[in-house]
Formats: structure tokens, sequence, C-alpha cells
């Protein structure tokens, strides 16, 4: 079972103004999607044995020795150790009361992916006022873009397109990604809130076990 991940080996920066720096990675690197990683680590799991449940995680506590955890379809699953690897924000964040959860955050982060030329061994960091893109190829030979902006910078734009073409692409290399491309996503993706605070990989529960986020 392959992903199709195209390997990376080179790197590339460059400035608001399009100036650029460029040099070789010797650990490499892979593109792919979310979606085939997601499901590759899902195959693994099955294939291991797993078992797999699809479901929400609405609440989790810690008595007598082991952990409890609720989920939104009624079930209630037990264990020594419980890991919860869902990503920067997650309703048992809020449960949970993690101090940077409560905090606003200044950036919000869009992604799509794009049919387009790009050199597949490249992953490329483009810089634009307030923020950043990133844009590498993936397995199905799509280009994965996705870029980090302040509210600040974005919000005085009427949606995401505006945006595209009065701030990103006053960097000429993303002005030649955006318009030598088509878009493989209806829609691009939006997540923000998107926190850098920090946060601690262990909180306590009960002050004696803790709850882990990868």
């Amino acid at each position: 079972m392959t992903t199709g991940a195209k390997k990376i080996n080179r790197f590339l920066l460059s400035t608001t103004r399009g100036k650029t720096i460029e040099t070789n990675l010797p650990l490499g690197g892979f593109g792919v999607s979310r979606y085939t990683l997601d499901h590759f680590l899902l195959q693994k799991a099955l294939q291991n044995n797993c078992t797999v449940l699809q479901d929400t995680v609405t609440d989790v506590q810690f008595e007598n020795e082991l952990f409890r955890v609720l989920t939104k379809d009624g079930k209630e699953l037990t264990a020594k150790v419980v890991i919860g690897a869902f990503g920067k924000r997650s309703n048992i964040d809020v449960k949970l009361e993690r101090a940077f959860i409560k905090h606003r955050s200044p950036f919000v982060a869009v992604k799509t992916h794009l049919k387009g030329d790009f050199p597949e061994d490249l992953v490329a960091l483009h810089n634009f006022k307030g923020g950043y893109c990133g844009v590498s190829k993936v397995e199905n030979g799509n280009l994965n873009v996705c870029y980090l902006a302040t509210y600040k910078s974005f919000q005085q734009y009427r949606n995401i397109e505006t945006f595209g073409q009065e701030v990103l692409c006053k960097n000429p290399h993303l002005k030649l990604i955006f318009e030598n491309s088509v878009p493989a996503f209806e829609h691009p993706l939006t997540i923000s809130p998107v926190s850098f605070s920090n946060k601690s990989t262990v909180k306590i529960i009960c002050l004696c076990v803790a709850m882990l986020q990868a």
C-alpha cells in the first residue's frame, strides 16, 4: 500500500517583492494530502487489528484509575491511557478549559488545491504583506496551496478572491502560480482562529493522570 507522495528535496523562500533564496533539504520530505495520509493510516490501523469508531468525543473523565471517554452517539469507553490527537483546536480543549482556548488569535488560514505546473521536488514559502503562503505538489499532481494571514490584513477585503488578487499576487511568484492554474476544490477551506500560543502536551485530570495531546 502506497500513498503516491511526492519526494521533496528542495526549498525556496521568496520575499514580498519576489527576491528568492533556494537550498537543498538534506533530510527531505514528502508532499501528500491530508485526506490520502489519513486514509493510509486508517488502513494501517485496520491491518494491525485496531477497532475504528467514527464518532465525536464530548467529554473525558478520570475515575478509579481509568479514563472514561464519552461520545456524541452515547458510547462510553474506558482506557488506562488516552491520546488526544485532535489538532490545534477541539471541543475537548474547551471542555478541559485549556488556557490557550480562551485567548483570541490574530491569524486565519486558507487552504486549497490547484491544477497547474510546479516542480515535484520543491516546497516553496512565499511571503506577502501580512502573511506567507506554502506551495508543494501532492500525490495526485495537484498543488497544495496554504497561506496564513493576519485578520488585520485580511478583513479589509470582501472575500478570499479579492484578497488573493490584491495581496497575494503582489508577490510575483504567487501571481504566476494563481494565473497559470485552476482550482481543484470548489471552494477554498478556511480555518480560524489559528493559535500559536504555548500549549502543554500534558493536561492533568484530577491532579494525578494525564491527558496527552499529539
